[in-house]
């Protein structure tokens, strides 16, 4: 785990690209399906995609993943043309399964048992209110693949490592699916003040979530064919979101 890169994004080739650089996270993202209309999320901004059949939601993800023939740029570079090495220091994915490895949720979280997490980041995944079930907190032991912990712990303690490193562009993929209806707006709740502290970089957020999308500073409505976008509220004048976001 990495925090944001102060340099240009070096390509594979060694090169670099002039326009990622300058040392802050608030780049452009674009994700371009295969069979589908670029999707353009604003620097510095949290952008939600809503995707209204599973035909455009597979279309995203498989850029979001570099699979299928999808692509995803990044100040207008293609990612999958960026060294590796540097990657996780600009570009940070986190995607709908939570991978947990053997160690503590800090370690889950930070990659590191003497790191510490902030509050903020606390907040915004809901593992702080997590953490006061265990005895130990932030040191309380995970098992391999997370197997002590229930679905929604694991996908608390994957949006912190997510939400961890400081200012960096960031795509979470479905980060809510298994939590309870509250937790979900006690964690948008707090995605939202996270958010307002100007220093978490450009965001994409691919969710159905009407909590969620109401934090969002726009929201891309994905249909066949089309790109709708606009705020949360105004998307809700649509009916073909409406029963999307209400399902």
């Amino acid at each position: 785990f990495t925090d944001g890169v102060d340099a240009p994004v070096a390509h594979r080739d060694g090169g670099s690209g002039e326009t990622a650089g300058g040392g802050d996270a608030d780049r452009t993202l674009t994700v371009l399906p295969r069979d589908g209309e670029p999707l353009h999320c604003a620097p510095g901004a949290l952008t939600a995609v809503v995707c209204a059949s599973p035909q455009a939601r597979r279309g995203v993800l498989d850029a979001l993943g570099s699979a299928g023939g999808g692509r995803l740029f990044l100040d207008g570079q293609d990612v999958a043309g960026v060294d590796p090495a540097v990657l996780p220091g600009v570009l940070r994915v986190s995607p709908h399964e939570a991978h947990l490895f053997r160690g503590t949720v800090r370690s889950n979280i930070t990659g590191s048992d003497g790191d510490t997490v902030s509050q903020d980041v606390l907040r915004a995944s809901g593992v702080d209110e997590l953490v006061d079930l265990f005895a130990d907190g932030l040191d309380h032991r995970v098992d391999g693949e997370g197997a002590n912990l229930s679905g929604g712990q694991r996908q608390r303690i994957a949006l912190a490592r997510a939400l961890h490193g400081g200012a960096l562009a960031r795509v979470l993929v479905d980060p809510t699916t298994a939590v309870d209806s509250v937790t979900e707006a006690r964690i948008a709740d707090g995605l939202r003040e996270l958010r307002g502290g100007g220093d978490q970089g450009t965001a994409v957020v691919v969710t159905t979530a009407p909590s969620l999308l109401a934090v969002a500073d726009t929201v891309v409505f994905v249909r066949e064919g089309s790109v709708s976008v606009a705020g949360h509220r105004e998307l809700c004048a649509d009916a073909d979101y409406r029963e999307v976001v209400t399902r």
